[in-house]
């Protein structure tokens, strides 16, 4: 749940080619009441196609993702301010203004202000009608300052997306509630709920007629390909708290990104499961590499959960990174002439390393240790961050971000941190 960036949320031209769909079946939503003044508008929904769209009076907008199944909520008006929550594209959106000079949108997310880029919005031609929000005096903050509302609802514990065929489908159980203790497991089809064919239901029909109140029960009846076998499970719905939940995953990464998985347990704490809705395994891409004094430098073509190409920074001295979308190529030598013994800055880099991260961010990073090279390359998308792995360093990265108890004493912190893994595995 990944980060740096204008748009950060899955390629949408990728949505339409594949068609994998995710759901949280972990409770009702409480969807946005048509006020008088209201326009009414056709948005994605589990359970209604109806929400408002304009409020004329109080010059609020509600709306709904477009063509993408998540993005991240920040803390201000750019990709540089910390994510703090994911909204899915089966949740109203509650817009209160629009960030002054720029289509960033300041939303209304579970009684927070909040922030979300807004070209991943339906309704743009309300835009210009929201309120101007002056935000200069805003400035990125690496932590929150002050926790998020825990995400707690009331349903069975499990992560649904499509299979290919469009089938509802687990992709990954929640470890210790109702479905994992039913025995419940990632990959089991749904084809029945209380005794009527769910296999012609979409993934947000049958995740309505799944979730329900606590104490609740609800008879499902699965299809499990592994075994070829059809079985029938009664559970009990319980409340559900996604800040602390783990997950038994229903796929597991295979190759160099496996072979780290199964020998670093506490990469798997700090990554949860593969993320199913859009990338089923590792997937080559092209990539550009340039290693600094403190640090390095990573671009990759074609992201996933972005609709642009993004540029890494990763400081060595903390273990913190930073996220950019691409960027013009630029002659590095246009801002400053290489200092001796060093490299130049890459041209693909340059306008990062010079405008953007700052001269203190310039002394973190340092000089360029070597030339910035283009790579093959390969990444994986995870529920709190992705592997990825660049031929020219022959290393396999892992990133990772979110509300985490990686140390195990049972207290959740916000965690942003990137670690890196020699590639030992052999084809």
């Amino acid at each position: 749940m990944i980060y740096a960036n204008t748009k950060t949320v899955l390629n949408a031209s990728m949505t339409a080619m594949v068609v994998i769909l995710m759901i949280l079946l972990a409770g009702n939503r409480v969807m946005a009441k048509a006020p008088k003044d209201a326009v009414s508008g056709v948005v994605p929904s589990p359970v209604s196609t109806k929400v408002i769209v304009w409020q004329a009076n109080s010059k609020t907008l509600y709306t709904a993702l477009k063509d993408v199944p998540a993005a991240y909520v920040r803390r201000g008006p750019g990709v540089n301010f910390e994510a703090v929550a994911t909204v899915y594209n089966t949740e109203p959106i509650t817009v209160t203004g629009r960030a002054k000079g720029s289509y960033w949108l300041q939303i209304d997310y579970r009684g927070q202000t909040s922030w979300l880029a807004g070209d991943l919005v339906k309704d743009r031609e309300y835009f210009d009608l929201l309120p101007v929000i002056d935000v200069a005096a805003l400035q990125p903050k690496t932590r929150p300052q002050q926790p998020y509302v825990g995400d707690i609802y009331e349903g069975v514990g499990g992560y649904m997306t499509a299979n290919r065929d469009g089938a509802p489908m687990f992709s990954s159980i929640m470890k210790g509630y109702p479905a994992h203790l039913a025995g419940l497991k990632g990959g089991d089809l749904v084809i029945k709920i209380d005794g009527e064919d769910a296999t012609n239901l979409s993934v947000y029909e049958a995740a309505a007629k799944i979730r329900g109140p606590k104490g609740s029960e609800v008879v499902l009846t699965i299809f499990r390909p592994k075994t070829n076998a059809t079985i029938e499970f009664a559970i009990i719905r319980d409340t559900i708290n996604l800040d602390t939940a783990t997950y038994v995953c229903g796929v597991e990464p295979i190759r160099g990104f496996g072979k780290v998985w199964r020998e670093h347990p506490e990469i798997q704490d700090a990554l949860g499961c593969p993320y199913l809705n859009f990338r089923r395994d590792e997937h080559a891409t092209r990539a550009a590499v340039q290693n600094f004094e403190h640090g390095w430098m990573l671009w990759l073509e074609t992201d996933t959960v972005a609709n642009v190409d993004p540029i890494y920074v990763f400081y060595a001295d903390d273990g913190s990174f930073l996220r950019y979308a691409d960027q013009e190529l630029i002659d590095a030598h246009s801002y400053a002439p290489t200092p001796t013994g060093f490299y130049k800055v890459g041209d693909r880099f340059a306008k990062i390393y010079w405008e953007k991260i700052g001269e203190a961010g310039r002394q973190r990073l340092g000089n360029a240790i070597n030339e910035a090279r283009d790579s093959r390359g390969a990444f994986q998308e995870f529920r709190n961050g992705r592997m990825f792995w660049a031929n020219e360093s022959d290393t396999i990265y892992v990133i990772y971000r979110g509300y985490l108890d990686l140390d195990g004493d049972g207290r959740i912190s916000w965690t942003q941190s990137w670690i890196s893994f020699e590639d030992t595995f052999e084809d």
